[in-house]
């Protein structure tokens, strides 16, 4: 009877431990951080394809979102996916693309986080040499690898409510374990 005992004693520990990790991960991964992958060459040379990235969410709850953040947020054009992007230009800010530059509020943006001769061409939004006032709790996205990315050119301003959280950790593979 004894074995018995102790082995149901056993069992209801193991299901409480269960039990908390499973609440206390759901917790974590609701309010706190998620685990997102760089799917695509986008971020390039930032990020690369197969990274995976800790998104944390608590950031933009006690500050406000700033240009050059790396965000993970809800793809416009199908809400299933996330994309990973940069922020160009913020609520209030006044955005140009010209001659393969961007400027902001009038002054040519500088970005040290692109590869040496990086064009920033127009797309459907965001038209050459047009000037876009970013409505308030809306954002404009970039990618780094301005070629390659469906961003913002593509599908315009972005809600503050899409954005998911900030790229924080790059924690695979190891040998590219980084802060973003």
């Amino acid at each position: 009877m004894k074995i018995i005992d102790h082995f149901f004693h056993i069992l209801i520990e193991f299901f409480e431990i269960v039990f908390i990790g499973a609440a206390v991960s759901l917790i974590v991964f609701i309010f706190i951080a998620q685990l997102s992958k760089v799917d695509g060459d986008s971020m390039l040379p930032t990020l690369e394809t197969d990274e995976r990235v800790v998104v944390e969410k608590l950031t933009y709850k006690f500050r406000d979102i700033r240009r050059g953040d790396i965000v993970v947020a809800q793809n416009p054009q199908n809400g299933k996916i996330l994309v990973i992007k940069r922020v160009i230009a913020v609520s209030g800010d006044k955005i140009k693309l010209a001659e393969g530059k961007i400027y902001i509020n009038g002054i040519e943006l500088t970005e040290p986080y692109l590869s040496p001769g990086t064009f920033t061409n127009s797309k459907t939004y965001l038209l050459e040499g047009e000037e876009n006032f970013v409505p308030i709790d809306q954002y404009v996205l970039l990618g780094d690898n301005r070629s390659k990315s469906n961003d913002s050119r593509d599908w315009g301003f972005l809600k503050k409510e899409k954005i998911v959280g900030k790229g924080f950790i790059i924690y695979w593979p190891l040998n590219k374990f980084r802060l973003i």
